[in-house]
């Protein structure tokens, strides 16, 4: 036995007063696709329909009987021609229309990983160009590494900070003539740089320590391999 939705409840009530939401019929005067076993959602992280049981079956909203065994082939309807409810349509529109969104942005940030990621130092150099640099920076390019220097233009011109990407990725930072291997409010400095904003935001966060260029503001080894 199903209970009775009450829309059909009500327009059973214009025929029988004793028609009630509360009123149970039986499975057989209904057509299979009259009855729902199961409830269905679109999943918002993966934009799939997810389908779930229902412990107790009900019928859907525009379900009437239509079916009667053992009487007369006039009082039974038609199966009518499969249609999707318009629930249904808007559910797999929904979905549809969610997975393309996630696919769409998946493949953007995809793009854009490639774009700033790199592993070998040929491919630094390409992306080079996409840096955008201050003027407190002057960027020196060879063979084999690159130097991003801080210089003070004195008479006798001298290099105040400097970060240096070897060939093999490796990086070193320097205070004048100290390496440096931590930066107060920063914490260690990376060995390696394989994307180019983690490079970016190595060089902001050392160029905003150009007002304190003690070494006492800035852990390090000088060349002997004391601690500053």
């Amino acid at each position: 036995m199903i209970v009775l939705p009450q829309a059909a409840a009500d327009v059973g009530s214009v025929f029988v007063n004793r028609v009630t939401c509360r009123v149970l019929v039986c499975e057989r005067h209904f057509r299979e696709s009259d009855i729902l076993t199961s409830s269905k959602y679109v999943d918002s992280k993966t934009g799939k329909v997810v389908e779930a049981k229902l412990k107790i079956a009900r019928l859907s909203s525009d379900a009437v009987p239509s079916v009667f065994p053992n009487c007369p082939a006039y009082l039974s309807a038609p199966a009518a021609t499969s249609r999707e409810a318009p629930a249904e349509k808007r559910m797999r529109l929904e979905a549809a229309s969610l997975r393309e969104a996630i696919a769409n942005s998946l493949e953007t940030h995809e793009e854009e990983e490639t774009k700033h990621k790199f592993d070998t130092f040929q491919a630094l150099l390409e992306c080079l160009p996409q840096m955008k640099l201050s003027n407190f920076w002057s960027v020196i390019s060879r063979p084999a590494c690159i130097h991003f220097l801080n210089l003070a233009l004195e008479d006798a011109p001298r290099v105040l900070l400097s970060i240096t990407v070897l060939e093999d990725l490796t990086v070193k930072v320097h205070c004048q003539d100290v390496q440096l291997t931590t930066i107060d409010g920063i914490g260690a400095i990376p060995h390696k740089v394989n994307d180019i904003r983690c490079l970016t935001r190595l060089l902001d966060s050392v160029e905003s320590l150009h007002g304190e260029l003690s070494c006492k503001h800035l852990g390090g080894v000088d060349a002997g391999g004391v601690a500053c």
